[in-house]
């Protein structure tokens, strides 16, 4: 049996994150090209200038194109774990794996740098997060969900390969991707 496309309804957040992800992302062109700025150094400032806007928007901004695709690739690939999600988990998936490990990376970064005008920022968290929700929860034996799974152990073998070089180094610990795939995993677990 042929599986459905997965249209915006079925993933109301996941769709969300990856409309404000490029939205934001064409906001920063746009502030580069008017001060001849890259998009990295307009979201730097915006943690310089404006703190608390840059953390309320932490899960959207990206700092370039490979960074924004491969977020919105993940994001696209994984969106029909949603649709297995309550609004309740999926909730709690966003705001676990999207925004509480940005901020502790950033706590990190601020306690670890000397410059206490840090920023950690990226969809990756919540892409970290659907693909361990993914693979605990499990889908139908179709090529998107195999892709899901795929994803669920690259992302996993990415972690760990992470903790494993990073040894004794915890600013090279990416606190983003772990906990992102963590609090994914632990909504997986408990979702129906």
């Amino acid at each position: 049996m042929a599986e459905r496309r997965v249209r915006v309804a079925d993933a109301p957040v996941t769709w969300t994150v990856v409309a404000a992800s490029i939205g934001l992302f064409v906001a920063e062109v746009a502030v580069g090209a008017r001060t001849g700025a890259p998009p990295s150094a307009v979201a730097a400032a915006l943690f310089v200038d404006h703190p608390w806007l840059a953390w309320a928007l932490a899960p959207a901004l990206h700092h370039g194109v490979a960074h924004l695709a491969g977020n919105v690739a993940v994001l696209a690939v994984a969106a029909p774990v949603e649709r297995r999600l309550s609004a309740r988990q999926t909730l709690a998936l966003l705001l676990l794996a999207g925004f509480l490990p940005l901020y502790a990376e950033g706590a990190k970064l601020a306690a670890l740098a000397a410059d206490p005008h840090v920023g950690a920022y990226g969809a990756s968290g919540y892409a970290f997060g659907i693909l361990g929700c993914g693979l605990v929860l499990g889908g139908p034996n179709t090529p998107r969900w195999w892709l899901v799974r795929l994803g669920g152990v690259a992302a996993a073998l990415v972690v760990a390969f992470d903790l494993l070089t990073s040894f004794g180094a915890p600013l090279a610990v990416n606190v983003g991707h772990l906990g992102g795939l963590l609090a994914g995993s632990a909504v997986g677990a408990f979702a129906d």
